[in-house]
């Protein structure tokens, strides 16, 4: 009788490890699914912010002198700092120690964005962005 026990012991701390080494191993895929889906919600939010802002100067180049538009831009993204910044006909976000870019169809920019509300306006072709 004492041989069964101490067989059910091994048998039972057997079956616990397996359920163990299962449970680590499922937690670690959805940390990792987790965090992967965090870094492509991160990615998606930095292009919209990207895509927002080049339309909006793309529309007041196109609508031509005297057009002026207002564009409110968060703070931060996902609680973290970021850049936004225009060269030529690009804009460039910098965001998450990553770079995003996009075209625009005009170069003639002056001012550059800040968080919050800026004033595009577009003066004889040159778009100006500003903070009121």
């Amino acid at each position: 009788m004492k041989r069964r026990r101490g067989q059910s012991s091994m048998e039972f701390l057997a079956m616990l490890v397996f359920l163990m080494i299962a449970l680590v191993t499922v937690s670690y895929s959805i940390l990792f699914k987790s965090t992967a889906i965090i870094d492509t919600q991160r990615e998606m939010e930095a292009n919209r912010l990207l895509k927002n802002a080049a339309d909006k100067i793309n529309t007041a180049f196109i609508e031509g002198d005297g057009f002026s538009i207002n564009v409110t831009l968060p703070y931060r993204i996902y609680e973290e700092d970021y850049y936004i910044e225009t060269s030529g006909n690009q804009i460039r976000i910098t965001a998450f120690n990553k770079t995003y870019d996009r075209f625009m169809v005009t170069g003639n920019i002056t001012g550059s964005f800040q968080g919050g509300l800026n004033r595009l306006e577009n003066i004889n072709g040159v778009v100006a962005i500003s903070q009121p």
